[in-house]
């Protein structure tokens, strides 16, 4: 007897398409929460370098106060009647702007201590928002490299 034997089989690989789509869904919802976390993350930056201004405007008030006293102060050593003589226009205008540069000073200062606890909170959560988005991302290339690998040797027996 020569012959052959002929043997059928039939893939069913709907399971294998149903785990890709399964998989592809969940990369699409953790790609839409890094979108909005994106958004959060942005908001909470914004706050955050308003916040550093500040910090850096108050520091630049205090630099200034200190430039005018060492003015004031040069102006004091060349003429020391100055003290005890009605001031002159320019003495009266520096210690104007000491006195200016103080309030704004002071100004500034108030509103960092307002601000101080509520942006630590907005530190912390802005650390949680990258950290989710980094561990999203994670997720995300593993999801993908399953895919990968489900697919490759599903090509192969379709081949």
């Amino acid at each position: 007897m020569d012959g052959y034997l002929k043997i059928k089989t039939k893939l069913d690989n709907k399971d294998i398409d149903k785990g890709i789509a399964e998989l592809e869904n969940k990369i699409k919802r953790l790609q839409e929460e890094n979108s909005k976390s994106s958004t959060e993350e942005t908001s909470l930056q914004k706050e955050i370098d308003n916040y550093e201004q500040l910090k850096q405007k108050a520091d630049m008030y205090k630099n200034k106060i200190q430039e005018l006293k060492n003015e004031k102060d040069k102006m004091f050593k060349a003429n020391p009647e100055l003290a005890v003589s009605v001031d002159t226009p320019e003495f009266a205008n520096i210690k104007a702007q000491i006195v200016e540069m103080q309030n704004k000073y002071s100004e500034a200062t108030k509103e960092i201590d307002k601000q101080a606890p509520k942006i630590d909170k907005i530190y912390t959560k802005l650390n949680k928002v990258k950290s989710k988005q980094t561990e999203n991302n994670t997720k995300i290339e593993q999801y993908k490299q399953k895919i990968e690998q489900i697919k490759k040797p599903k090509n192969q027996v379709l081949d």
